[in-house]
């Protein structure tokens, strides 16, 4: 009968932990701020009408926020700094998103 209680007490621990972890993740995902005029940065080109392929650090900064990609895409000034973003997104291997409307 003691090993039956040690045996559950060690799934119920186990259980809380796998719930805690879960609730964690979720309200870190949930803390990231889609601001792309500051989190873009490396992508913005400094002449837009010359077309170039994008740096590395701009295909990480976009691979980092991929839970932005469809704000970021409804952004008009964001448009106006980087006038190639869908290009660069291509380029940067990162895939297709579907956003809501």
């Amino acid at each position: 009968m003691i090993k039956t209680k040690g045996a559950d007490v060690a799934i119920c621990l186990a259980t809380v932990v796998l719930v805690v972890a879960a609730l964690a993740h979720e309200a870190a995902a949930k803390a990231v701020t889609c601001d792309g005029r500051t989190q873009l940065f490396p992508c913005i080109h400094p002449k837009p009408q010359v077309p170039m392929p994008p740096s590395v650090m701009c295909c990480q900064a976009l691979k980092l926020h991929q839970i932005c990609l469809c704000q970021y895409a409804r952004d008009t000034y964001l448009k106006i700094l980087i006038p190639d973003l869908d290009e660069d997104i291509k380029a940067c291997t990162i895939p297709n998103r579907i956003c809501p409307l």
